[in-house]
């Protein structure tokens, strides 16, 4: 797996309501997206340390912003030094307007923290927003 370039999870449900990617266990890759198939399934937190993927290029992520909430809205995308692209899509189940909007701007903080700046979706909301703006 050191030498994976690119890499597509999709989880039917996460057993904890973090996942944390960490050390160098993925030296080599490129690409990650990371999909949740089943909407029902409890909100999930991505982490990126520092380290965790040095040559990755593009990413494509959910973020729960209810259970981000907790640990400061952090993302770890400054951590990822090549990143070119990076689509995150919030998840806003149980998040105010207010905690969506500080989500949007932690995101894009780490984005213009990274030596790289990536571009991409800019923190969209995703179809889990019940929550109408008025």
């Amino acid at each position: 797996m050191r030498a994976l370039l690119s890499l597509v999870l999709t989880f039917n449900g996460a057993q904890n309501e973090r996942i944390i990617v960490r050390g160098h266990a993925f030296p080599c890759l490129k690409e990650f997206c990371l999909f949740f198939s089943n909407s029902g399934t409890r909100p999930t937190y991505v982490k990126f340390e520092e380290g965790a993927m040095p040559k990755l290029e593009k990413l494509e992520v959910p973020f729960s912003v209810s259970v981000a909430k907790a640990y400061g809205f952090s993302l770890g995308i400054n951590h990822l030094p090549c990143l070119k692209h990076a689509d995150v899509k919030l998840d806003n189940r149980d998040a105010t307007s207010s905690e969506r909007k500080a989500a949007a701007a932690a995101i894009r903080n780490e984005a213009n923290a990274n030596p790289n700046h990536p571009r991409g979706k800019d923190a969209e909301e995703s179809s889990t927003d019940d929550e109408e703006e008025g």
